[in-house]
């Protein structure tokens, strides 16, 4: 497949500069632009599809911070790399705070350019599975009984990965502190371990030995080279040594900014003190000194006594450097946090992990302990050596490799080897929510296989493109001009979720498609779509401007009910309303005739619909309309409803949203909101009754409000 070329923004004034960054990045195979001011930026995003953002903060700093904060607010996805002058520049960290991915410093950084890029994007490819995983989560939270103990755990494990993948910046910075604090957070967690404190704790404390050097992001190389080595700190210059020190509290600064980490910015600013009271930066003493910042304070020197010995010095540099731990305890380190790491130490000995074995990440189970770091192809290191892979650790491996970030196979230790549970046979509550493919004849599936689009009405169509070749439109607010449209919003998606774009994305929503694809190339999707010669069947049994009509009031209707009964994710459910009957447009679209025939069969003989479809089609416009959906690669929670709309009960995925479109597909017909074909209204079940706590009363007291909401959104259902 040809290889996707990712657009680059440099915002900057500076002709010299921008000269020199386009020239090496289009040679490097990017597509190039630049814009001299802030406002000019905001006019590329509205029109291209920009990957990643330079920004030079040397000038105009409120309005390109503003500019930060308006671009990460609108599309977290898109990469921003601050340009500074100076390493010591403090407004770097507050573009951090604002949502900035990465920075450079001009121009000693320019020949790392290309490193940073691709750096970048693979920390924008880690946050977007994070999101997705919270995504994840946050439905979960919503469709079951989890128990907020348990959330919350959940919730700090996702903060911790989240971390660690900005962990990795680092590593552009300087190779040896990124992997530094990871190894570190690796023992410090096992040290923690010998605690009898509260998980939150360690978890904190887990925290904080990640990012216990995030200060040295603004320390000089000069200074940085000098510091790989624990004993090098006493070859500092004093001007060194006082800019040096500073790095705990800029630390702790940056995290503070985090309210839930104010416990982790204690252990940064502290995890230079010693015990005797004459560390840095407030000489605290003893254990008025936090335990996290002890306990980072002994790994810290472990690890880079051990580390920057070569491997087959390590073993004797341990030895020495335990000797060394036993002399300093009660002087610099903590005696119980030296003792534990020492026990530590002994205890991994004694399990032998001395042997490695190579297996594939799909071989990979929790509890199997790393022995060599696992990179990205890009060389960031992802997990650390001595680590145990957690659940979350063994997920995050596969969707990598699935992404092609990393190689798959990686080295454990032998001895930590788990034997993979053999799979059982899953029953229908459990069974895997991936769809196959629907029991069609031979000759309706290659007729589904075959097509490439639908078509569209030709007033929507002539609508839509109106407004978007208007040149005051932007891709920040002609979402709800789209989703009048079932045919538009399904292409778009189709390409949203594309392996184009990486296919990971799990787009659901108008608005996040939008971002994704960029207005220009949807204007370009809109504009390919070929339109309907007739809106009425013959005898007037289907009319399709009422039919799109019942499908956007069914959107509607499940908008208004997902904000009643308070979900977070709104936008997906106005998706799933709008195409829950995207089966019955495939029907009348490929096979008219014998779509006319159900609809005959239906009103002559007061079959139920589904019943009339089965009779002529042998299957239903919910299983159509399931197949199409998977084929194109439309998120599983979109498919579910198509699929189960009509039998919320048979849910797999997210029976709430299931159970909504079945309400509002009801109340769409009661409502007389257009007309899908089928008339008889359906039966509201049981199930979907109790998942969404609202009784046939509730129905009768919902109606006027539903009402009026579909009389101020009726611009979406009326042609104009």
């Amino acid at each position: 497949m040809k290889r996707k070329v990712e657009k680059l923004l440099f915002v900057t004034k500076n002709q010299e500069d921008s000269k020199h960054l386009v020239s090496k990045m289009k040679n490097e195979g990017y597509s190039c632009f630049i814009a001299d001011t802030p406002e000019s930026a905001m006019s590329f995003l509205n029109n291209e599809l920009i990957r990643i953002l330079f920004i030079d903060i040397i000038d105009q700093v409120d309005e390109k911070l503003q500019l930060i904060k308006e671009i990460k607010e609108r599309n977290s996805g898109i990469g921003i790399v601050v340009i500074t002058s100076t390493i010591s520049d403090k407004n770097v960290i507050k573009a951090f705070s604002l949502g900035a991915n990465n920075f450079i410093i001009k121009p000693s950084d320019w020949e790392r350019l290309p490193l940073v890029v691709s750096s970048t994007l693979e920390h924008l490819e880690m946050e977007l599975q994070t999101r997705s995983y919270i995504q994840n989560l946050e439905r979960q939270l919503d469709t079951t009984t989890i128990t907020l103990d348990h959330s919350t755990d959940i919730v700090e494990q996702i903060l911790v990965d989240n971390i660690k993948s900005f962990i990795a910046l680092l590593e552009i910075r300087d190779v040896n502190t990124g992997r530094h604090c990871k190894r570190v957070a690796t023992f410090c967690t096992a040290v923690s371990e010998k605690y009898d404190i509260k998980d939150r704790v360690k978890r904190e404390i887990e925290i904080g030995a990640l990012l216990h050097d995030i200060g040295k992001i603004g320390l000089p190389d000069t200074i940085l080279s000098k510091t790989t080595n624990y004993f090098a700190y006493q070859d500092l210059s004093s001007s060194e040594r006082i800019k040096y020190e500073t790095h705990p509290i800029i630390g702790q600064e940056a995290v503070d900014m985090v309210g839930m980490l104010s416990n982790v910015g204690l252990y940064i600013k502290h995890h230079h003190e010693r015990f005797d009271g004459t560390g840095y930066p407030d000489k605290l003493e003893g254990f008025y000194i936090p335990l996290g910042a002890r306990i980072i304070g002994v790994v810290d020197a472990y690890e880079k006594i051990i580390f920057r010995a070569v491997k087959s010095k390590q073993e004797e540099a341990e030895k020495i450097f335990i000797n060394y731990l036993r002399k300093q305890q009660g002087i610099i380190f903590d005696p119980e946090a030296s003792e534990k790491l020492i026990e530590f130490l002994a205890e991994f000995k004694k399990k032998e992990y001395s042997k490695d074995k190579k297996i594939s990440i799909k071989d990979v189970v929790p509890g199997m302990i790393i022995a060599r770091d696992v990179c990205t192809i890009g060389g960031m290191l992802v997990i650390s050596q001595y680590e145990k892979i957690s659940e979350n650790d063994g997920e995050r491996l596969k969707q990598f490799v699935d992404n092609s970030m990393i190689p798959e196979k990686i080295f454990i230790y032998e001895s930590s080897q788990i034997k993979k549970p053999s799979k059982k046979k899953k029953n229908a509550a459990t069974a895997t929510t991936k769809t196959t493919s629907v029991p069609v004849s031979e000759n309706v599936y290659d007729a589904i296989d075959a097509v490439k689009d639908f078509s569209t009405l030709p007033e929507i169509h002539s609508f839509v493109m109106k407004y978007m070749i208007d040149a005051k439109s932007t891709k920040f607010d002609f979402a709800d001009i789209l989703k009048r449209d079932p045919v538009i919003v399904l292409k778009i998606l189709r390409i949203a979720n594309s392996p184009f774009f990486g296919g990971k994305h799990d787009v659901t929503s108008v608005e996040k498609a939008a971002s994704l694809i960029g207005y220009k190339e949807i204007r370009n999707i809109v504009a390919s779509l070929t339109v309907l010669s007739e809106n009425n069947h013959e005898d007037d049994i289907f009319n399709r401007e009422d039919f799109w009509k019942h499908m956007v009031g069914t959107a509607i209707i499940c908008r208004f009910i997902a904000k009643h009964i308070d979900v977070k994710f709104v936008d997906e459910y106005f998706t799933a309303g709008l195409l829950h009957d995207i089966g019955k447009l495939v029907f009348d679209q490929l096979f008219p005739e014998k779509f006319h025939k159900v609809l005959q069969l239906a009103r002559e003989e007061s079959i139920f619909y589904r019943k009339a479809e089965r009779s002529v089609f042998e299957y239903t416009h919910e299983e159509v309309g399931e197949y199409i959906l998977n084929k194109w690669n439309i998120p599983d929670v979109i498919k579910d409803a198509v699929r189960n709309h009509h039998s919320p009960m048979d849910s797999k995925v997210d029976s709430i949203l299931v159970s909504t479109v079945h309400l509002s597909n009801i109340i769409a017909h009661i409502l007389h909101i257009g007309e899908s074909g089928d008339k008889v209204v359906a039966k509201y079940e049981s199930f979907a009754e109790q998942k969404l706590g609202i009784t046939l009363t509730d129905i009768d007291t919902l109606l006027p409000e539903i009402e009026e909401e579909i009389e101020k959104n009726k611009e979406l259902l009326f042609i104009q």
